[in-house]
């Protein structure tokens, strides 16, 4: 995501400009197939201002984000609900880890206690 927050400030677009030509997205898109293709040189006007390599990784980390989330990624809104959502998750394992430790327990051991 910080990369896509880069990219865009470069090329002075909005993050969700960016993220709709990386992961193509309109009203008729479900947002549980919501999935960029590899891109190929030609196919894109980010084709003069990003190199082709910089843009498969960026549509392979989008993707990765996307199937993470399970959330549309469509405009800097969605973005900025990704970012919370994956904050929150890093916050939860990290609690949980400690919690783990202190109780002298295995992390996976906690969470069956939660069922």
């Amino acid at each position: 995501m910080d990369q896509l927050e880069e990219k865009a400030a470069e090329l002075n677009i909005l993050r969700g400009t960016l993220s709709r030509l990386l992961l193509p997205y309109n009203e008729g898109t479900a947002a549980a197939t919501q999935r960029a293709n590899t891109p190929s040189a030609g196919d894109s006007p980010l084709d003069k201002v990003m190199d082709i390599q910089t843009r498969r990784k960026m549509v392979e980390r989008a993707n990765d984000l996307r199937g993470l989330v399970r959330v549309k990624i469509a405009d800097d809104a969605d973005l900025d609900q990704a970012r919370a959502a994956v904050h929150e998750t890093n916050t939860f394992f990290d609690r949980l880890a400690r919690y783990a430790a202190r109780k002298d327990k295995g992390q996976f051991e906690i969470l069956q206690t939660l069922r």
